[in-house]
């Protein structure tokens, strides 16, 4: 009886000890964040988005450089060309089971360059990256707004005629299109880059976002300085698709259901669009926070306009929750309230397909988290490029998607240029209502507005959507501002 005693327990023992080893295994496959791996095949190299040309963050903050190694406590050192400083590290573990990673956070670097930085490890290797700019790093994100390229929008032959006596004050990079149910360390490999650092041409310019283009030119003609600009967005998505979980948690959004999908009208001819929460952050902005950023624009809210009721906690909870991300992911050096800007939706016809548009009032409000105004109280270092009187009823690609994206830019880049560079005495935002009396015998409401000296023109009734009611408004509106 003992010795069968004996055996079930070394039998249960050993069941024991080889569940462990499988849940051990498991753990290691699918580590909190990772879907997908580097390439196997490279034994010593950068993160997929260090390239030749790119644009590095620009002192008096520091730029963070890592890559991949093979083996562990591996001596790593890096070079920037020019500089005396040679700065150096070892490989550690990351959350591969087949690599290992190396980080190197460098001092600051004023001077734009170019530079060539070159890294080597004690075995002999050596890799290189050229050409590299040190300036502003900007990430455009959002839906099909911000997804439009050069080649759509208005005056884009002359835009695109002078691209390219920019190749060394801005420089562009696409993040391709993919989703991800776990958060990714780095860009999927052979999905994850539409169009790795490249300096502009006319060609690769009129592919790139408009309004990341629009703005950065603009921000850059004024700086002086380099300005990196890194589009990733996809048309038709949610505010909660580019949201983490622990952002939407917040909010109290269902993580496992997908968001219903609101057609985003004429923006392209797709099959698919992602509409689980949180599967963009994953894998098309999560890659991102271990590298120092400047700030953020957004062109996002069409998508959301038939349930809008959520989106003044969405938002905003999105916008704490990238400054958090990476803050920490950067080791405190991206600024953990950098500059976040947005377009406010623009008009869109109130008879759209499935009456799309009668949400878009709502979203504007929320847009500035119920205050009619950036920055504010709750949205600090926040900036908005009014959009509200750009229509284009015969735009290809339908009203919602209006081909004006120059004053977008201008716009956005003058509200920036206030808040995000702390600019004095420029006039970067439109009216606002400071007061509103009733006369219900008259059955006349009078705005007063500030910010202007030039009469408003509304075009019909449809326009007094402006001042945040949606239906029934009948008769004349006239007035100044």
């Amino acid at each position: 009886k003992n010795m069968k005693n004996t055996c079930i327990l070394k039998l249960v023992l050993l069941v024991i000890l080889c569940l462990s080893v499988v849940f051990a295994s498991t753990k290691y496959v699918y580590p909190k964040t990772l879907y997908y791996k580097p390439n196997p095949v490279v034994p010593f190299s950068f993160a997929s988005f260090y390239n030749d040309h790119m644009v590095l963050q620009k002192g008096p903050k520091q730029s963070i450089i890592w890559g991949y190694h093979q083996a562990r406590y591996v001596g790593i050192t890096l070079k920037v060309s020019n500089h005396v400083k040679i700065y150096s590290t070892m490989t550690t573990r990351g959350p591969f089971i087949d690599r290992f990673i190396w980080k190197i956070v460098l001092d600051p670097i004023i001077q734009p360059g170019p530079y060539d930085i070159t890294v080597s490890t004690n075995f002999n290797e050596t890799i290189l990256i050229k050409d590299v700019l040190f300036g502003d790093v900007w990430l455009c994100s959002g839906q099909s707004n911000m997804a439009l390229k050069m080649n759509y929008v208005f005056n884009s032959t002359k835009e695109l005629a002078h691209v390219s006596a920019y190749k060394n004050k801005i420089r562009i990079f696409q993040v391709g299109e993919v989703e991800s149910a776990r958060p990714l360390f780095d860009l999927a490999p052979g999905k994850g880059i539409q169009l790795p650092w490249s300096q502009p041409t006319p060609e690769s310019v009129s592919k790139f976002s408009a309004t990341c283009w629009l703005y950065g030119r603009n921000i850059q003609d004024h700086l002086g300085y380099p300005v990196g600009l890194i589009e990733t967005c996809w048309g038709g998505t949610s505010v909660e698709t580019w949201s983490s979980s622990l952002a939407l948690s917040h909010c109290n959004i269902d993580l496992h259901n997908r968001i219903p999908l609101e057609i985003d009208f004429g923006s392209m001819s797709r099959k698919y669009v992602p509409t689980t929460p949180s599967h963009l952050w994953n894998s098309m902005v999560h890659p991102f926070i271990n590298m120092t950023i400047y700030g953020t624009i957004w062109y996002q809210g069409e998508a959301n306009a038939k349930r809008p009721d959520n989106y003044n906690c969405t938002f905003p909870a999105m916008i704490d929750d990238w400054r958090g991300w990476f803050y920490a992911g950067t080791h405190r050096i991206t600024d953990p309230l950098f500059p976040f800007g947005f377009v406010q939706l623009g008009p869109s016809r109130p008879w759209s397909v499935g009456n799309f548009s009668v949400g878009f009032p709502d979203i504007r409000w929320h847009q500035t988290a119920d205050y009619g105004y950036v920055p504010n109280p709750r949205l600090k270092n926040i900036f908005m490029g009014e959009a509200m009187d750009l229509r284009d009823d015969n735009a290809p690609s339908g009203p919602i998607h209006p081909r004006d994206k120059e004053d977008v830019g201008l716009r956005l880049s003058l509200s920036g240029r206030a808040v995000a560079y702390g600019e004095q005495g420029l006039k970067f935002q439109g009216p606002m209502v400071t007061h509103i009396t009733e006369y219900i015998a008259e059955k006349t409401m009078v705005l007063s507005f500030d910010n202007g000296k030039h009469p408003i023109t509304v075009r019909s009734v449809d326009g007094f959507e402006v001042f945040w009611f949606t239906y029934h408004t009948q008769g004349d509106m006239q007035g100044e501002y």
